[in-house]
């Protein structure tokens, strides 16, 4: 959903001693991975709203920008200051990477193929060894795969496809990005978010309307510029931005003006709603939207607000770690559910009378079961593999532990 994705607990630092816990960050997404829900199950809870709150709900597939921007400011403060030019710096990076990610994503695909089996029997029967080995060496986004395998099998975990690229892209971007000045990082993020509203624009006013999604045409382009690794790394990009203006701010090099920076996030905010009633897909999800999502993650770590205070609550905090599990395994248990609806009558009837009060639940339940699964498998399988790839390096093991994270979905999210 990542998507997509974003760290975890006040572990220390390996990566960078210096670099300090953002608990703010980490509960902020929480709120991004259930917006994720949102968007994917709001209509179906709320089948007869309005169709311009219809068109807002689907703005909260924004989220998946929200976590693409945070992967990038989190990572940069987490790495910032590190030697990529080092080759153990760089096996440490990626090991840290495929730990953080792999393990959730792998048993979420396991836990949703007897559903996605079950309800599209006839394409995974049609799918080649190659797409579903594709899907799960995570490059469904970079070789783009039919929608049935792409999309029905967990589909929010297109966005760690996409994720994995800004982590391959990272290490040569950071310190490119490292060495701007505040001013010109601001400059950067002004005409990378216009270049990509410009591509926005172009997609839902000259290809969305000629080749619409269900035609072969329009699903290929719908791939290329939605999901398209090299254009979501704008996103990134502009996350790792973000991070250089705040450490400019915290340095004294460049002055925050509280009254400045609230009357920019409420602009922001009404262009966000306003795109989200009347824009196109792309137009919501990678538009003025970023500008927004970097300004808010600014000012959260930069601010102190009741916001802010909420975000850091432990509770809300144990939510946020647990939010990348959330991500993956939402999609899962909603559908297995939806599929057992079917087989029995009375809970048939239940969905279709009472769509708000099925959907709450299964949200709590999904809530609940991505603490298990972030308290269970998540944390300790990172733990472990970080453990067994520091023995290997002939590392003590108190280093294996030390992985602050707090980017996501990889959520990290998605449709």
């Amino acid at each position: 959903m990542a998507w997509l994705s974003l760290m975890s607990l006040v572990e220390r630092t390996a990566q960078n001693p210096k670099a300090k816990y953002l608990p703010q960050l980490t509960g902020l997404r929480f709120f991004a991975a259930f917006a994720i829900i949102i968007c994917h199950f709001g209509n179906q809870a709320l089948p007869n709203l309005p169709k311009y709150l219809a068109r807002l709900n689907v703005g909260f597939y924004n989220a998946v920008g929200l976590f693409f921007v945070l992967s990038g400011f989190i990572l940069a403060h987490t790495y910032g200051r590190k030697d990529f030019q080092s080759k153990p710096t760089r096996n440490r990076y990626f090991a840290a990477r495929f730990a953080r990610i792999y393990p959730v994503f792998l048993f979420a695909l396991l836990i949703d193929l007897p559903v996605f089996i079950v309800n599209n029997r006839h394409a995974f029967e049609a799918s080649t060894p190659f797409r579903l080995i594709q899907k799960a060496l995570l490059l469904q986004t970079w070789i783009p795969t039919p929608t049935e395998v792409s999309v029905r099998w967990n589909a929010p975990s297109w966005s760690l496809s996409t994720e994995t690229f800004f982590y391959l892209a990272f290490p040569f971007l950071a310190p490119a990005i490292g060495r701007l000045s505040a001013k010109a990082s601001m400059r950067w993020v002004s005409a990378l978010v216009v270049g990509l509203t410009g591509t926005s624009l172009f997609y839902d006013l000259m290809v969305a309307g000629r080749y619409p999604l269900g035609t072969p045409v329009g699903e290929a382009l719908e791939k290329a510029f939605i999901n398209a690794p090299y254009l979501r790394l704008i996103e990134f990009a502009v996350g790792i931005l973000a991070y250089r203006i705040y450490s400019e701010i915290q340095s004294g090099a460049m002055r925050f003006s509280r009254k400045a920076w609230i009357a920019a996030l409420s602009i922001l905010a009404s262009v966000y709603v306003f795109v989200s009633i009347v824009g196109g897909e792309l137009l919501i999800s990678q538009g003025p939207s970023t500008l927004f999502f970097a300004a808010i993650i600014v000012w959260l770590c930069t601010e102190a607000s009741r916001i802010r205070t909420v975000l850091e609550n432990p509770r809300v905090v144990l939510l946020g770690e647990s939010s990348y599990s959330l991500y993956l395994i939402h999609f899962p248990i909603f559908y297995t559910a939806f599929q057992v609806a079917r087989k029995v009558g009375p809970l048939q009837s239940l969905v279709t009378n009472q769509p708000l009060l099925v959907v709450s639940l299964l949200a709590a339940l999904s809530v609940a079961l991505s603490v298990v699964c972030f308290t269970g498998l998540e944390r300790p399988m990172r733990k472990r593999i970080m453990d067994w790839y520091y023995r290997r390096m002939g590392a003590t093991t108190d280093r294996a532990v030390i992985e602050v994270p707090q980017e996501a979905p990889a959520v990290v999210a998605g449709k």
